[in-house]
């Protein structure tokens, strides 16, 4: 039976042992040591043994065999043949490439304290959200996201500090880079349905985001802050002192929730990554049916047994998470997004706003 143990047994094999040309490797090299020492190099051959270093199968090499053997496995799963893809729950080792750190609480608390110390009294509290809160952060493509609540509008010249002083040169951000929206209270306690914002600054450094910093002034506001509301009232941590999150977010009428997640499936057809798409749509339909607000993974794992293809949730979250597995069927990604957007209230191609802040 070939589970994930096996299947790590089986990649630390090929790691020590898998390289097939081990003993033409030892050959060639016991060959040119021979002659470099003035003996007989077909002697030196003949009686050549590998080295562990010869044997060894580099880990972009263990990686190229871990996809085949995902995909070939995906299919017996959906097929029926097992009843899941175990593969799904093996990662080998990385080739190149470095990784992001995952952020530690004294780097949250860093950033925290350059936004207090340029907004000083003004601040009215400092509150994490998104994936670092909802279980969902991925060190290699999650950001930090932040939300600062001020008692006024900002100034320019504040404007123009922030964006200095949490720039990614300025105050290199782990992960993905930093997401923060800077908002005033009486948009957080009034809010609208394209909510004004004083500032949104993004330092993401990763291929899956794109620096920023867009003024809020003369804006016509943006309507996903509308959903990082939410999310904060229900989640946030507060960073500092600061009133409590529900005390600082008022409640948002479903109906512009259902309306925010349904601008992100159709943004997310156009643009988004066929992980995103799939895990958006779980969590889009796990709101819609129950009211809750989780990370995409999350949704992915309440939706696997809920959808015909159970597969392509499966491989979504691999993904996400970076795993080198196989893409889900385009086709069947396609029929989720439009089943989520029916069960939201929007029918598949009706036109929405372009997403708020870009």
């Amino acid at each position: 039976m070939v589970n994930a143990r096996v299947l790590d047994a089986f990649y630390d094999d090929l790691r020590r042992f898998g390289n097939a040309n081990a003993a033409s490797r030892a050959r060639a090299r016991a060959k040119a040591e021979a002659i470099a020492r003035g003996e007989d190099s077909s002697t030196a051959a003949a009686t050549a043994q590998p080295t562990a270093s010869d044997q060894r199968l580099s880990a972009n090499r263990v990686r190229d065999v871990h996809v085949i053997l995902s995909g070939a496995l995906g299919l017996a799963a959906r097929w029926g043949w097992i009843p899941f893809n175990p593969a799904l729950l093996v990662r080998p080792a990385g080739g190149k490439g470095k990784s992001r750190p995952v952020p530690t609480p004294e780097q949250v608390r860093e950033l925290f304290r350059a936004l207090a110390g340029i907004l000083g009294e003004q601040l009215v509290g400092n509150y994490l959200h998104g994936s670092a809160v909802l279980s969902g952060f991925t060190r290699a493509r999650s950001d930090i996201d932040l939300l600062a609540v001020t008692t006024s509008a900002l100034t320019d010249n504040l404007k123009r500090q922030l964006a200095a002083a949490l720039s990614q040169t300025a105050l290199p951000c782990p992960a993905d880079g930093l997401e923060l929206s800077v908002v005033t209270h009486a948009t957080t306690l009034v809010p609208v349905p394209t909510p004004p914002f004083e500032l949104h600054l993004a330092t993401a450094t990763g291929p899956h985001g794109t620096a920023k910093v867009v003024d809020g002034r003369g804006h016509p506001g943006d309507p996903d802050l509308l959903l990082h509301f939410a999310v904060c009232r229900d989640h946030g941590r507060q960073l500092g002192d600061g009133p409590p999150p529900p005390a600082v977010f008022a409640p948002i009428p479903r109906a512009w929730l259902l309306a925010g997640l349904a601008r992100e499936l159709v943004w997310g057809e156009r643009h988004g990554t066929v992980e995103y798409r799939v895990l958006n749509a779980c969590r889009a339909w796990r709101f819609a049916e129950e009211g809750v607000l989780c990370s995409k993974v999350d949704g992915g794992r309440w939706a696997r047994d809920r959808v015909e293809a159970p597969t392509m949730v499966d491989l979504a979250i691999a993904r996400q998470q970076g795993q080198l597995v196989p893409l889900p069927d385009p086709a069947t990604v396609s029929a989720l997004v439009r089943l989520v957007l029916q069960r939201l209230g929007q029918q598949p191609g009706e036109p929405t706003a372009a997403r708020g802040g870009e």
